[in-house]
């Protein structure tokens, strides 16, 4: 008799730890909570910040959904607001999303009123290069528009040292107008056998 007792309480004793084991995951003391990254992305292409997650990191939220020069937007990311934006009367800087973080302003060249583009600049954008292009071996000049406050520039070549040239060029910027041409520089080493003098790379008298 003495033995069933001792069984009849063991019994009881394993019941009850079960029954605690199953009350503490109820209350959630043991449950995983598995964090949610279901990313959306805009139309555009670009994220657009709507990047839902389970943990607490700060999302960036793009109201406009992405680079949307046409419309006016805003950007939430850490507490912060960046609004798009004019810089000049001819160039809209677009605020937005990528990747769930705030990636700056990218700009769009166009007739801007209230941070949104309204229509194609009034300006007649062009760029010459009198030496026709990237041209390590000539001096040239570059002349353009610039895009964003309306006025002329002009860039030439030149020595950075004895061995590398800055080269001024025409390029052209794609736009949701079309083209825009505007000027640029990149650094060009000279070849073996040549030194840079007055902005272009010349056979040095040591190789003659």
């Amino acid at each position: 008799m003495e033995k069933n007792n001792y069984a009849y309480i063991a019994i009881v004793a394993i019941v009850a730890v079960v029954a605690l084991v199953v009350l503490m995951s109820g209350n959630g003391i043991t449950k995983k909570v598995t964090p949610n990254l279901n990313f959306e992305s805009s139309d555009s292409g670009n994220l657009g910040g709507q990047a839902i997650r389970g943990d607490t990191r700060d999302k960036c939220i793009d109201s406009d959904g992405g680079f949307e020069p046409l419309v006016y937007g805003e950007v939430t990311y850490e507490s912060e607001t960046y609004e798009d934006y004019c810089f000049t009367d001819n160039a809209q800087q677009d605020a937005w999303c990528t990747n769930n973080f705030f990636a700056g302003w990218r700009a769009e060249y166009c007739n801007c009123e209230n941070g949104v583009c309204t229509g194609p600049s009034n300006i007649d954008f062009s760029c010459t290069d009198t030496d026709g292009g990237p041209d390590r071996f000539v001096k040239g000049s570059v002349k353009y528009i610039d895009p964003a406050i309306g006025i002329q520039r002009e860039i030439i070549d030149y020595c950075i040292d004895d061995i590398m040239v800055l080269e001024a060029y025409c390029f052209t910027v794609e736009g949701i107008y079309g083209p825009v041409p505007t000027g640029g520089q990149s650094g060009f080493p000279c070849p073996r056998g040549t030194t840079c003098e007055d902005g272009a790379c010349k056979r040095s008298s040591a190789s003659d």
